[in-house]
């Protein structure tokens, strides 16, 4: 069991700081990364890419937030941005991938508002998804909070 944890690490690891959120901002950010703004937040929501997997161009980045579910292919999220990014052959065997995606170590950020999201507030859940195809590659729960 562990040895085959062991050889899933090296894609869960990256997999799971993909949805990491970062910096939520628009005044005096904290530590949190929560900025308070007339009782509402408003977020960034952070992926990262690495060196030593490719994800695919049409996997699909999903945001839920109370009950509505917005979602995006990984490329729309990318060319959102506007930021540099490597496009690359290469595998993601857990997932059967084979072929020309995302690599590079790159941290990419779209404002929650680009998934049609206008505000947040605190005592929200953002639930945000990567899958491909039938797999899901990572999933982060993230409560809406002030401190």
């Amino acid at each position: 069991m562990f040895n085959n944890m062991k050889q899933f690490m090296p894609y869960l690891l990256p997999a799971v700081s993909l949805l990491i959120i970062a910096g939520f901002l628009i005044v005096d950010p904290n530590i949190t990364g929560f900025a308070v703004r007339d009782q509402s937040y408003d977020a960034n929501i952070k992926i990262s890419t690495y060196e030593f997997v490719v994800m695919p161009e049409n996997s699909i980045v999903e945001v839920l937030l109370v009950d509505s579910l917005s979602k995006m292919t990984f490329k729309e999220f990318i060319d959102k941005t506007g930021d540099e990014y490597e496009l690359r052959e290469g595998k993601f065997e857990d997932i059967g991938f084979e072929g020309v995606g995302y690599s590079g170590n790159h941290e990419y950020f779209l404002p929650i508002s680009e998934f049609g999201f206008d505000s947040l507030e605190e005592g929200q859940t953002i639930t945000i998804r990567v899958r491909y195809e039938n797999y899901l590659i990572s999933e982060s729960v993230i409560p809406v909070s002030n401190k």
